[in-house]
């Protein structure tokens, strides 16, 4: 039932759409079967239990609700986790490497040849 006692059936029945489930799916809309609006999606993660949220589409307009909130298990996607984590361990790495090259900057007025650094340890262009 949504606000106002209607269901959501009577109302597309009567506006003639189509409604449709999703199987679970994660923030990047990992999971999803049907394209639906970005916007939707990240509305979704912020919305409580059973409100309708809309959001317009190429060619359609959206609305849609959650029905059952599912935690994510690290367990459950351990290819997903690995390459979250080499992207967080390399995100580290970089800040530290220009917190350092700032800091040698400031202090002692030395610059880094980013590109021979590269060079020295075999880096292709992943570094800014």
């Amino acid at each position: 039932q949504l606000k106002g006692g209607k269901s959501l059936q009577s109302i597309a029945e009567r506006m003639k759409a189509r409604i449709s489930k999703t199987k679970p799916f994660d923030r990047t809309g990992q999971g999803l079967e049907m394209e639906i609006p970005g916007e939707l999606v990240q509305n979704l993660f912020s919305a409580e239990k059973r409100v309708a949220l809309s959001a317009p589409g190429i060619g359609a307009h959206f609305i849609a609700r959650v029905r059952e909130i599912k935690a994510a298990g690290a367990g459950t996607d351990k290819q997903g986790v690995d390459a979250i984590r080499q992207q967080i361990g390399a995100g580290i790495g970089n800040d530290l490497t220009d917190g350092l090259a700032s800091a040698l900057q400031a202090r002692l007025g030395v610059t880094i040849d980013r590109a021979a650094v590269n060079a020295y340890f075999n880096i292709d262009d992943r570094a800014p």
